[in-house]
């Protein structure tokens, strides 16, 4: 409910207002021919907004009562059931937060969000109501948020007007949980044990376990003080949203509402009242029908029970010595003491049919399955076998039967008849192994080499299967037909898983190592791929270096020819002008000349005259010698001297005229000087355009020039610190590698020590039986007292019971075997039998937190044990608030680790890393995180989804991540790097959870359409499909070995299918 926001939309009083304003202005105006028309159009757009926001609005109920509102009691409830989600302290929108009274007056960026007896002042009402802007919450919000009502809108304004009094917010009441009705059988989470023997299914809150085999239901997670809350046989108050097994299989963890339920496996032996076989202090033997049992109680009498009624039938008695065998042949019970005493009773009746003394002490006996014949070990270690006759009056007679392929024999330390295709003897020994002889002819059929001191020997109830036993401890299973080897059984539960996780661990480094050795090669050919690059590039800038200085040569001779044009072009017109004024001076003078020459000959011409007119005169004068000498003499002076300013005239008009001839031979130069100088001008002009083109150019050329040889410098650069980075790398490369070399031969030696531990731990078997008809379980007893439980079609073995029995010995027999309804009896002549279930039930052993209390925030999404058991990650968070991983310690409930809130939303998915040093969570905030275990810190964010990311899982290389979404995508990231390698998409609805299968890059994802899907990641390839009949699916989980997938959701059924071939192997309803 965002109240505040940086603009705010206007009332609708105001916008009618204004429409109707204009309306008013339009009519006013009475513009011809528009004026009705416009009016009725702009009223109906007004009513027709008015009317939509009138729909947006809620009416506020005028509430009228005595009492004061009270803030803590009724108006946070309602903000914090509608507003809260989207107005808190880590997500205030509008920088409005309202969980407090305090944080309410103070407000947000639009200022108080209520105002004290003001409510047409007080956001929180104006906007919850849809008065002013839009209406909060809005219908589309993601949190599921509503719209107050009118009464709650009518309490609210009361509020305001009552002066909006404050009070402390209550604390969290204790949650009133209801119980969850055993219909609800949705099934959110599965997981498969480490063994692969069972799945634990969460059916609402109540948590099944399966055996994966049969599919049989095994035993219930059961919490007996919510009995009172929830009823009888529920694991929490709520929702089972999360289930995980830890890693040796014998703990399972819970999530609840902010707990987690921690079950330990719990194995705790049947009492007296429960089996009368844990009274037995000797052997046991189980009829053929599984009804009724005959063992030796404390005395050593024998006693046959009806297992069923638990109720004793017989007591046989016969015996004085230490019974080592007892056995059912039909009807018949055929019992042997040390002493060598073999008894043959009426299993029925008890009656005592024969007592055949052997005169031998004997270890162990054997007989045919229909009576006709015993055979038995003496402490020699010799092999004894007699026939059994009755005649038509039901006399039984003993008799020896020598069988000549055992006359040899002195090592025998077991036997068991088969009884087909013809009675056959099979013999265990010390030295020859196991020897397989004609009961009928005493021939040797045929030897199977055990491999060692054969110490136990047992055929199966169809008598196709021969399983020997050994000192080594290995179990080894034979065809009976004709001897081939079938399998070997050896170690336990705990050993082969401890031995399954080193090898993983060992196989994982070894490959991380490979990795990071390979990675070596390519630094190293990275540091010579970046030296023939800095080569190259060195190349590459000395002859741009070199082209640079040729360009600059060229553009200096350019700029040099320009220049040399240029001072060309400057010298011809300093000619031209030079020349022109020495053609203007050189005309000046012509000119001057020419008139001077003018003049004077002007002048010339008028003394000539004036000479003439004094000759004339003279000689007028000389001639009228009546004139005076005086005259006459003036006269020729006169004349003398014009005659010689003539003369000197006349000098001056040669030289002017000599002047006149030197200028327009000098103009005439200057004249070709300047014509010469156009040319040269004009044609250096030319050439100066073409030249300067050229400077252009080879400018052009120098700058590109330039910028190649920086160019070429920055790459040199850079190359050159590329090549000290990955020259720099390669020694911290090193370091890491070492360390992992280092870490590779630290878990070479933990799995040698494991498989050391192993094969010493494998104590000597000295009793192996069939414990089930269809042959495909096996027992074996140890020298220690302890019994292992096998399931001979694959080698698995199922479960192991620790030595309270007490060890056995010669003459002092142990064994095991098992009843029809599921219990092992392990009996020793020592010591009082011990009857476990073989079916473990789980127990609760703590719970981390409560729902009123607890360091979990909100409800338990995700759980994942650690690989070391020792601790285990918590993913929990409120919805739209907070997403927050913690790790405790699981046998304290210990908070050991706090990341915090990591995510900004509801966690959906915490995975730690195979090798346990990271986790990587999901959420819906869309992002996936991974986690630094030991720093407790986020080290990358990996973003891309554009839904909730509801589940995450590890390749066991620890390379790779895969991410289910919403989105209807799986995306595939590095892990290392935060890159995205692969998206898969043809999801048809969301993907809801995803696992890895066994070691491979395969992975397994359910979906809410009904399939599960198996992809190939790298390369998103889609493999095969498993069809869970539409079912809206929530949870996957594969087998260790990959082989079993099992899968559950909406409808609560558990269906398990084969990988290899999708086949649906059970629907478990």
């Amino acid at each position: 409910m965002n109240l505040h926001s940086k603009t705010q939309s206007p009332s609708p009083q105001s916008q009618w207002t204004a429409i109707r304003a204009v309306a008013v202005s339009t009519a006013d105006a009475k513009l011809p021919g528009v004026h009705d028309w416009r009016c009725l159009v702009l009223l109906m757009v007004a009513s027709a907004m008015v009317m939509t926001v009138k729909a947006e609005e809620i009416p506020i109920t005028d509430i009228q009562r005595d009492k004061r509102v009270d803030f803590a009691t009724e108006i946070f409830p309602l903000l914090k059931q509608n507003c809260l989600a989207c107005h808190h302290e880590k997500e205030s929108e509008g920088g409005l937060n309202l969980e407090s009274h305090q944080s309410l007056i103070q407000g947000g960026d639009s200022g108080a969000a209520v105002v004290a007896k003001q409510s047409d002042q007080s956001l929180i009402l104006l906007r919850a109501s849809g008065v002013e802007g839009d209406l909060m919450p809005p219908e589309d919000n993601s949190v599921g948020a509503k719209a107050l009502t009118p009464e709650q809108l009518g309490l609210i304004k009361r509020w305001i007007a009552e002066g909006a009094v404050g009070g402390s917010v209550p604390q969290e009441q204790e949650i009133q949980w209801q119980p969850i009705p055993e219909s609800v059988r949705t099934i959110y989470s599965v997981d498969v044990s480490p063994d692969g023997q069972f799945v634990a299914a969460g059916h609402g809150n109540r948590v099944a376990v399966y055996d994966m085999t049969t599919a049989a239901e095994v035993a219930r997670l059961v919490d007996p003080s919510l009995e009172s809350i929830s009823g009888p046989g529920v694991a929490d108050v709520d929702l089972i949203q999360s289930i995980a097994f830890s890693p040796t299989g014998d703990r399972i963890a819970t999530g609840g509402f902010r707990t987690v339920r921690i079950w330990r496996k719990s194995t705790v032996p049947v009492t007296p009242d429960q089996s009368p076989l844990a009274l037995a202090v000797g052997p046991v033997a189980l009829h053929p029908d599984g009804k009724r049992a005959a063992m030796v109680n404390a005395i050593g009498d024998i006693e046959i029970w009806d297992l069923a009624e638990r109720k004793q039938l017989q007591t046989l008695r016969g015996h004085s010595d230490v019974l080592v065998a007892i056995n059912w042949a039909q009807d018949r019970l055929v019992s042997a003491d040390r002493s060598g005493l073999v008894n043959i009773y009426n299993g029925v009746d008890g009656r005592l049919l024969v007592a055949h003394e052997t005169s031998t002490a004997l270890k162990t006996i054997a007989t045919l399955a229909d009576g006709s014949m015993i055979a038995a070990v003496d402490l020699l270690g010799k092999a004894r076998v007699w026939r059994v006759d009755e005649d038509e009056k039901q006399v039984i007679t003993v008799t020896d039967a020598d069988l000549a392929a055992l006359t040899a024999v002195t090592d025998a330390n077991s036997l068991v008849f088969l009884s087909k295709p013809k009675p056959q003897l099979v013999v265990g020994t010390e030295s020859a192994g196991v020897l397989v002889v004609d009961a009928v002819d005493g021939k040797l059929i045929r030897k199977i080499d055990h491999g060692g001191p054969v110490t136990s020997v047992a055929a199966d109830p169809s008598e196709t299967q021969i399983a020997t036993a050994g000192r080594d401890g290995a179990i080894k299973v034979w065809q009976a037909a004709d001897g081939k080897a079938i399998r070997t059984l050896r170690g336990t539960p705990e050993s082969r898983l401890l031995i399954a996780a080193a090898q993983r661990d060992f196989n994982r480094q070894k490959a991380s190592v490979a990795r990071l050795t390979t990675k070596t090669d390519v630094l190293t050919k990275a540091v010579a791929k970046e030296e023939e690059v800095v080569k190259k590039i060195t190349e590459q800038r000395d002859k741009a270096t070199t082209a640079l200085g040729e360009q600059g040569k060229k553009h200096a001779d350019a700029v040099a020819k320009v220049a040399a044009t240029q001072a060309a072009i400057q010298t011809a017109n300093e000619q031209t002008t030079k020349s022109q004024k020495v053609t203007e001076a050189a005309t000046k003078a012509m000119a001057d000349a020419m008139a001077m020459a003018e003049k004077l000959g002007k002048e010339v011409a008028t003394q000539t005259a004036e000479i003439e007119k004094a000759n004339q005169d003279a000689q007028t004068a000389q001639q009228q010698v009546a004139a005076a000498e005086k005259a006459l003499a003036e006269a020729k002076a006169m004349a003398d001297k014009l005659m010689k300013e003539v003369e000197t005239k006349k000098a001056a008009i040669t030289k002017a005229k000599e002047t006149i001839e030197k200028s327009k031979v000098e103009i005439e130069t200057a004249k070709k000087t300047i014509d010469a100088a156009k040319m040269t001008v004009e044609k250096s002009t030319k050439e100066l355009e073409g030249q300067k083109k050229a400077v252009t150019t080879a400018d052009e050329e120098k700058v590109k020039a330039e910028k190649e040889v920086a160019k070429r410098v920055q790459a040199l650069a850079a190359a050159t610190a590329a090549k000290s980075r990955a020259a720099a790398a390669i020694p911290r490369h090193q370091v890491v590698l070492a360390s992992a070399s280092r870490r590779s031969l630290t878990l070479q030696k933990q799995l040698d020590d494991v498989q050391a531990k192993s094969s010493t731990a494998d104590v000597a078997v000295v009793s192996i039986a069939y414990g089930r008809p269809d042959g495909d379980v096996l027992i074996s007893t140890h020298a220690d007292g302890s019994t292992v439980v096998y399931r001979v079609s694959d080698g698995t073995a199922l479960t192991s019971f620790s030595s309270e029995v007490s060890p056995a010995s010669p003459g002092f027999p142990a064994g095991a075997v098992v009843t029809p309804n599921g219990q092992l009896c392990s009996y020793s002549q020592r010591g009082q039998a011990v009857v476990w279930p073989l079916q473990p039930t789980w127990r609760l052993e703590r719970t981390i937190g409560t729902p009123s209390e607890s360091p979990i925030s909100d409800r338990v999404t995700a759980l994942d044990f650690r690989s070391d058991g020792l601790s285990i990650a918590v993913g929990s968070g409120p919805p739209s608030r907070s997403g927050d991983v913690k790790i405790f310690s699981v046998d304290t409930g210990k908070l050991v680790r706090d990341f915090g809130d990591v995510h900004s939303d509801t966690v959906l998915g915490v995975r730690f890393s195979p090798d346990g040093n990271w986790i990587a969570s999901s959420a819906a905030d869309k992002t996936v995180r991974v986690l630094d275990v030991a720093q407790g810190a986020t080290v990358r964010t990996f973003e891309g989804h554009t839904h909730h990311v509801l589940a995450v899982d590890w390749q066991d290389d620890v390379q790779t991540l895969a991410s289910a979404s919403a989105d209807q995508t799986v995306k595939v990231w590095n892990a290392q790097t935060g890159e995205q390698r692969k998206t898969i998409s043809g999801f048809g609805k969301e993907i809801t959870a995803i696992t890895f299968v066994q070691q491979t890059s395969q992975v397994v994802t359910a979906c809410a359409d009904g399939q599960l899907r198996l992809h190939n990641a790298p390369d998103g390839k889609s493999l095969r499909s498993f069809n869970a009949s539409g079912d809206f699916l929530y949870t996957v989980d594969v087998t260790d070995d990959g082989k079993t997938l099992v899968a559950g959701g909406q409808d609560g059924v558990l269906r398990i299918w084969n990988v290899a071939d999708a086949k649906l192997l059970h629907e478990i309803k």
